[in-house]
């Protein structure tokens, strides 16, 4: 149980959908992906919502954080504490100003801090976070400052107590670089040469982006981009036909991600079964919508490109649709071994990288 921990290397990617972070590598395994250890908890920041409000509370997993005077509960009990006014789960390119994301970031640190045990203080000598490319530049000013410093998150063994978690340096990166970084230091990256073109295709939560850089990680900003079509905005106009109403239910909109996710063969609602036979066509048309807005940003330039690498919840789904309509590219497409955690594992190696220099 250490009073303070200095941790070199960390990641934290606050999506639309879900917050992941990683703890680190084991000691003593091999130095690849599979021995960083990551975590995962709903994007669901509850407004107001305090672990005192509940009676049994010991079977919450979350943590109440105040952020400029409001209280959210986040972690993995969120969604059960939220109704349709809960549901803050909406696209919007200042993401990353609002108190919602900046309470799901301090969630990360808790929960890295829990993870070990700390009780005083966590010090993190480097971080790397992430922001969609189509406010990579606009942002990343601001979210450096919003991360980097001293922060403060309640103890997760002495309530009424608080840790001291200080974040010494923060890279902000484009979020699917941490997917190309992490596929390209895994046994199937040796199939890329220095002079291969690699396009990353990030179908998210709340965005789609693009991203393409040669064999050493060297970015090729024409080839990249983002647009505000992730798999939020699919699984909430499903939830909508169905009944209008649902398209700001929290729990009918998780039941449909998670369908679409694990491509099952269909989900309930309201005690009613629903075939996703019946709505497949309607993800598969979306999906291949956003990469028609890829091809059409990227022109020509996308003929040069050598691997398509699929990451993100959505990169099953996001296979399938590419192979039926572009059969030719199938060759190209390889899936990230990890394609829910690559993106994170990603961030945690980049911050490898700068521990080195």
């Amino acid at each position: 149980m250490p009073t303070h921990l200095i941790l070199k290397d960390a990641g934290v990617d606050v999506g639309f959908f879900a917050t992941k972070y990683t703890t680190g590598r084991t000691t003593g395994a091999p130095s690849n992906a599979a021995s960083i250890g990551t975590g995962i908890f709903p994007s669901i920041p509850a407004k107001g919502e305090t672990l005192t409000q509940y009676a049994g509370t010991g079977t919450l997993n979350g943590v109440s954080i105040n952020v400029e005077g409001q209280t959210f509960f986040v972690g993995a009990s969120a969604p059960e504490m939220v109704g349709p006014e809960g549901m803050i789960r909406r696209g919007s390119e200042d993401y990353c100003k609002t108190p919602g994301y900046q309470a799901l970031f301090l969630g990360a640190l808790w929960h890295i801090a829990r993870y070990h045990n700390v009780q005083k203080t966590l010090i993190l000598e480097n971080l790397v976070v992430g922001l969609p490319l189509s406010t990579l530049k606009t942002h990343k000013e601001y979210l450096k400052d919003a991360c980097t410093g001293i922060h403060q998150v309640p103890c997760h063994s002495r309530p009424g107590e608080t840790i001291t978690v200080d974040v010494k340096n923060v890279h902000v990166t484009p979020q699917p670089q941490g997917s190309v970084v992490n596929y390209m230091n895994s046994q199937n990256g040796s199939k890329i040469k220095e002079d291969h073109v690699v396009l990353v295709l990030d179908m998210g939560g709340g965005t789609f982006d693009w991203y393409a850089c040669n064999g050493n990680l060297r970015p090729l900003y024409k080839l990249c981009g983002a647009t505000n079509t992730g798999t939020l905005s699919c699984t909430t106009e499903i939830c909508r036909s169905i009944r209008p109403s649902l398209a700001s239910s929290t729990i009918a909109i998780e039941r449909v991600d998670k369908a679409i996710r694990t491509k099952a063969d269909s989900f309930e609602i309201g005690g009613q079964t629903y075939s996703m036979a019946d709505y497949w066509p309607m993800v598969v048309s979306h999906v291949q919508s956003s990469f028609d807005e890829m091809r059409a940003a990227v022109g020509e330039l996308f003929l040069v490109v050598d691997h398509i690498i699929l990451s993100g919840g959505g990169a099953h789904i996001l296979q399938m649709a590419l192979e039926e309509k572009y059969p030719e590219i199938s060759p190209r497409i390889h899936i990230d071994g990890d394609h829910v955690f690559g993106n994170v594992k990603g961030f945690h190696q980049i911050a490898e990288a700068y521990s080195e220099d």
